[in-house]
C-alpha cells in the first residue's frame, strides 16, 4: 500500500502499532502524524505538534498501557503522547537533555512502562513511570554519541515452557550503537545499577540501526546491526542450561535447588556479516518469527534475508 502523508519535508521514521491498525510517521517538519489503516485505505487521525526540531523516532507502547506513543527529536525533547476518548494529548515530556535525542525504545511490557533513550552527547537515559511520577536514570556510554538503543526480550530465546520446567526470566539489558561503530550491551543489577557487560566490535562507522530479535523459539540471542560503513552484521549468542549433578543437590534446600537448576550459561557473541551493500544502511527489522530480516539502504532498496540450514543469511527478496 502506498499513500501521501502530506508531510512537508522528509519522513524520518514510521511504525505500526501492535495490532497493525494505526501507523505513525515523523518528519523533519517537526510533526508526527497518526493514520488509521483499514481495508487497504488510510485516514488521518491526528497531527501531533510539540517538537521544535526534526523528529527522529516514534515508538508505540504496548497496548497494555493504552494507546500511547513516544517520540524523540533534535530539540533534546522526549514526549509521550496518549489517546483517550478520541483525544490525543501529551502525557509526559522532558527537556532535561542537552543535545539531540537520536533514538528511543520501550522496554518489554513485563518490566512496566520504561523508555530507553540515546543522545548525541553520549548519554543513555532510562525513563520509568512510577506510581505517581516519572523518574530518570542516566549514564555516559563513551561511544562518541549514541545513535540507537534497543531492549533485549523479556524471555531469553530457547527458554521454552512446558517440558523444560519453569520459564527463566532474563535480566534487563539494553544494546546501544555509537557513532564510533561499537555496540555496547548494558545490563541491570540491584547492586550496581546499569553496568557494561559486553562491547561488540565489527563496524567501522556510525551504527544507524540496531534491533534485538524477539523470537523465543531458539536457544540463542540474535542482535542485528546496520552501519554507514555499508555493512549488516547478525550477532548471535548461544545459551544453554548448565547441567547440575543431582547428587550435589541432595543436601540443598528446595529454594537453593530451584535456583541452581535454573542457571543458564551464556557463550561469547559471534558475528556473521551479510554480503557488502552498495550504500549506507538506514534501517533493519526482524519479522515476528525471527526468520526474516528486512534491510533498507541509501539507494532506496529494501531487501529481505533468511537463514538457510547451514546458518548462512541469504537474500530472499529485493524491492526497488
Amino acid at each position: 500500500m502506498e499513500f501521501e502523508t502530506n508531510h512537508i519535508d522528509q519522513i524520518n521514521d514510521l511504525q505500526m502499532n501492535h495490532t497493525g491498525t494505526l501507523l505513525a510517521t515523523c518528519s523533519i517538519d517537526c510533526t508526527i502524524k497518526i493514520f488509521k489503516i483499514e481495508n487497504e485505505s488510510q485516514t488521518l487521525v491526528t497531527k501531533l505538534q510539540g517538537h521544535k526540531a526534526p523528529v527522529w523516532k516514534v515508538r508505540w507502547a504496548n497496548p497494555k498501557f493504552g494507546t500511547m506513543i513516544a517520540s524523540c527529536s533534535e530539540d533534546g525533547c522526549v514526549i509521550v503522547w496518549g489517546e483517550s476518548n478520541g483525544i490525543w494529548k501529551q502525557y509526559f515530556s522532558t527537556t532535561n537533555f542537552t543535545s539531540s535525542v537520536n533514538s528511543i525504545d520501550w522496554a518489554p511490557y513485563q518490566y512496566g512502562l520504561i523508555l530507553a533513550c540515546g543522545t548525541l552527547n553520549d548519554e543513555i537515559v532510562v525513563i520509568t513511570r512510577g506510581e505517581r511520577q516519572w523518574s530518570e536514570t542516566k549514564w555516559v556510554s563513551f561511544q562518541n554519541g549514541v545513535h540507537c538503543v534497543c531492549w533485549a526480550p523479556f524471555v531469553p530465546e530457547g527458554a521454552l515452557t512446558g517440558s523444560s520446567g519453569p520459564v527463566m526470566k532474563t535480566k534487563k539489558c539494553i544494546a546501544s550503537g555509537g557513532q564510533d561503530g561499537v555496540i555496547k550491551i548494558w545490563c541491570f543489577n540491584q547492586k550496581d545499577g546499569w553496568v557494561l557487560e559486553e562491547s561488540l566490535i565489527g563496524h567501522t562507522s556510525l551504527i544507524s540501526s540496531l534491533e534485538w530479535c524477539k523470537s523465543i523459539g531458539m536457544p540463542r540471542s540474535l542482535l542485528v546491526s546496520g552501519s554507514h560503513d555499508k555493512s549488516v552484521i547478525v550477532w548471535s549468542q548461544e545459551t544453554s542450561q548448565k547441567k547440575i549433578n543431582k547428587q550435589s543437590l541432595q543436601f540443598e534446600n528446595q529454594k537453593q535447588q530451584q535456583q541452581k537448576q535454573q542457571q543458564t550459561q551464556f557463550f561469547k557473541w559471534k558475528q556473521q556479516k551479510l554480503p557488502k551493500f552498495s550504500d549506507i544502511i538506514w534501517n533493519i527489522s526482524w519479522s515476528l518469527a525471527g526468520n526474516l530480516l528486512a534491510v533498507s539502504s541509501g539507494n532506496n532498496n529494501v531487501t529481505l534475508w533468511e537463514e538457510n540450514q547451514d546458518g548462512e543469511w541469504i537474500q530472499a527478496y529485493q524491492e526497488k
